[in-house]
């Protein structure tokens, strides 16, 4: 499996991608950040051959999907702010997609996951990532499902579950 770390140096992901190579069933493992050095840094600390850094700038959409393309699943840990564009050029570049920062404006692009046939688990790394991931195993057993609702610290989520 190919995964794409995107801002993969940043605090959120880093971690994650500290995890990842811990396995070696993922073969190619992307540190995509806009903090070069960092990303650099990072991969040379890890020192794996899987392990690649590139630079990329989300807000970049068209130069950005590209650098996705070949990869199974976006990891996203880019600001809550920048979840529109981020979930946007994942589901464009055609990736199962993870966020792990919150939750922002991925709800937008739905149509896009489902016409891919992918899907995107947005807020993965706040508590309730957890808990969505349950509801969508409950779900796939079930005949039909017409509402999931996820709370976090009792307080509803502002984010659907993608199925």
């Amino acid at each position: 499996m190919n995964v794409f770390c995107l801002r993969g140096a940043g605090r959120i992901c880093r971690e994650a991608v500290l995890d990842l190579v811990e396995f070696p069933s993922f073969e190619r493992i992307a540190i995509a950040d806009i903090n070069r050095e960092e990303g650099e840094r990072l991969a040379a600390t890890i020192d794996d051959q899987r392990v690649d850094s590139l630079f990329v700038d989300v807000r970049s959409q068209e130069p950005t999907v590209a650098s996705m393309r070949g990869y199974d699943v976006v990891m996203d840990g880019t600001p809550i702010a920048l979840n529109g564009i981020s979930t946007a050029c994942i589901a464009e570049a055609g990736c199962l997609g993870i966020n792990l920062n919150g939750f922002g404006e991925e709800t937008a692009s739905d149509a896009a996951f489902r016409k891919q046939g992918k899907s995107c688990v947005p807020g993965f790394g706040m508590t309730s990532g957890t808990t969505q991931m349950m509801a969508m195993y409950a779900a796939d057993r079930m005949e039909t499902v017409e509402t999931v609702r996820v709370s976090r610290g009792g307080k509803p989520c502002p984010s659907k579950v993608y199925f």
